[in-house]
């Protein structure tokens, strides 16, 4: 069995994996990022609901909450029973949404979380940024 601690970095390393052919530079990881992207796949484990907004906040509203500055700032979500993460990726490249988030150049860090429900499903959260520029 694999810690949370190292099917994040299988899923950051799979994101960042995709992005090199693409001459793009790979996503750096967050802590804010991961932290929000945590307590999101969590909440949504706790609801049984997977959805971009709950309890009326989107990503931006999490983001803010959590005290990161950003320019450009996105999200991808997922559920599944028994998904190894490899099928998780597949699913968001194969989504021209998801696709684009994971391939867009303005993002240049990233959080992800990953909870199970009560239910055995398991809940996937990419957060993607680009912290504001300092003036």
């Amino acid at each position: 069995m694999t810690s949370r601690r190292q099917r994040h970095r299988l899923r950051w390393r799979r994101s960042t994996k995709t992005r090199s052919p693409r001459e793009l530079p790979p996503l750096k990881p967050n802590p804010t990022l991961f932290k929000v992207a945590r307590a999101h796949s969590i909440n949504m484990a706790k609801q049984e609901k997977m959805d971009h907004v709950l309890d009326g906040k989107n990503p931006a509203d999490r983001v803010k909450a959590a005290g990161y500055k950003y320019s450009y700032v996105g999200e991808n979500v997922a559920e599944g029973e028994n998904w190894p993460l490899t099928n998780v990726h597949k699913a968001w490249m194969e989504s021209e949404h998801h696709r684009e988030n994971i391939l867009k150049d303005k993002f240049t860090e990233i959080g992800i979380g990953i909870a199970r429900g009560e239910s055995g499903k398991t809940y996937y959260t990419q957060v993607f940024g680009r912290p504001q520029t300092k003036r």
